[in-house]
């Protein structure tokens, strides 16, 4: 049983939106399994996009995440400044200040946050995927229609979050 089956409420796990400059936090929260919005959802060049931010971390229960300390002062305690530096170091941030825990899963499409599925027969057929690998083996996005499976990246993660004592 994981961590999350072990939650009674779903809003007890820890919802995130990262601002512009975190997009590499982004994609490895998504893939720690972590409900993670972009701003880039946004369109580019809005004077008021923080205050968009904050009212969007408000009415989703979302944690801000943002590398611009103006915008963490005026955002408050649900938003936590991110020092830049390698993704690793901002995963540890969050994780020493018990936001995230020692958990993971391949559970969210890294390019646009939708839960992931396993891969459907209809799509196995009509895809290229390497021979060593089964299509049972494969997740897919029913949103932006990405395939996800075992490889050496896969490998490379779980030896990243290993190092981080996230397995």
């Amino acid at each position: 049983m994981t961590k999350r089956e072990c939650l009674n409420y779903t809003d007890m796990i820890p919802k995130f939106l990262c601002d512009r400059m975190l997009g590499n936090l982004t994609r490895y929260l998504r893939f720690l399994g972590y409900d993670t919005v972009s701003a880039t959802i946004l369109p580019e060049g809005d004077p008021k996009e923080d205050s968009v931010l904050i009212c969007m971390a408000e009415k989703d229960e979302r944690f801000l995440l943002t590398g611009d300390k103006e915008l963490a002062q005026r955002a408050g305690k649900r938003c936590i400044l991110i020092h830049p530096g390698p993704v690793q170091e901002q995963i540890q941030t969050l994780k020493t200040l018990h936001i995230i825990t020692d958990f993971f899963q391949f559970t969210r499409c890294s390019l646009c946050n939708a839960e992931l599925i396993p891969l459907p027969d209809t799509e196995s057929n009509q895809t290229i995927i390497p021979n060593n690998i089964s299509p049972h083996d494969c997740t897919y996005c029913t949103q932006c229609n990405k395939i996800y499976w075992k490889g050496s990246h896969t490998d490379h993660l779980i030896s990243l979050f290993e190092d981080m004592h996230l397995l």
